[in-house]
């Protein structure tokens, strides 16, 4: 199944790039998701995991996390081809606050506004792309609502909070615990998110939505 990586050279996209042996839709490759003619290459793969994202919370990056995140993500849409499998990295901070009313979050957490930055509202959007451009183009689709995922350091990147805990730790520095270490993740590696894009691509569901996380077992 040949493959292509949106975001292929970043934190996660490095690694799920190795893993599957794909090829690299990204700014560092020369291609932009956001240019309709780099993302129609899409249409040349029976499998695009969809990693391109901006990844900025701050309100002076709302345009161009819209930009990137959902007419990126659009024009990708647009040039699969029937019966491929289209993946799609969402993030658990759809929910917002709905999140806190529950002990493990169930795909059925409403998602209604509640102050998220456009980030997390650019992946929700986006996901609702993704279901109609799917059922219209008849390929097949995964959506992923991530939680805290954390990779081996990769040239360029910056290493997530698990990253940096770690690499202050071998230098003897001083670690901070942020909110008086209150603040609990849930943590999953990325090559349990490789794991699971390849167990969709290999099965015969048409279509899914699910949170992917470690669980209670590996959260801190």
């Amino acid at each position: 199944m040949n493959t292509l990586v949106t975001g292929g050279s970043g934190y996660l996209g490095t690694f799920i790039r190795d893993y599957f042996t794909a090829d690299n839709l990204s700014r560092r490759s020369g291609l932009d998701v956001t240019d309709p003619d780099d993302a129609s290459i899409a249409g040349d793969y029976d499998l695009v995991i969809h990693l391109a994202a901006h990844l900025d919370k701050s309100p002076e990056a709302e345009k161009r996390v819209f930009a990137t995140n959902i007419d990126g993500t659009v024009n990708v849409l647009r040039s699969m081809k029937k019966d491929a499998v289209f993946i799609f990295a969402s993030t658990k901070d759809v929910y917002g606050r709905f999140a806190d009313n529950h002990r493990l979050v169930p795909e059925t957490c409403e998602t209604l506004y509640n102050g998220q930055s456009a980030f997390e509202w650019s992946k929700l959007i986006a996901e609702r792309y993704v279901e109609f451009y799917a059922h219209k183009n008849q390929f097949r689709s995964c959506i992923f609502r991530a939680s805290t995922i954390y990779a081996p350091d990769s040239f360029g990147n910056l290493p997530s909070f698990v990253g940096h805990f770690l690499n202050t730790i071998q230098r003897g520095d001083t670690l901070t615990i942020p909110g008086g270490g209150r603040p609990v993740r849930d943590l999953l590696y990325v090559e349990d998110l490789a794991q699971a894009c390849k167990a969709f691509a290999d099965s015969i569901i048409r279509h899914g939505l699910y949170n992917l996380g470690g669980g209670p077992n590996n959260a801190m």
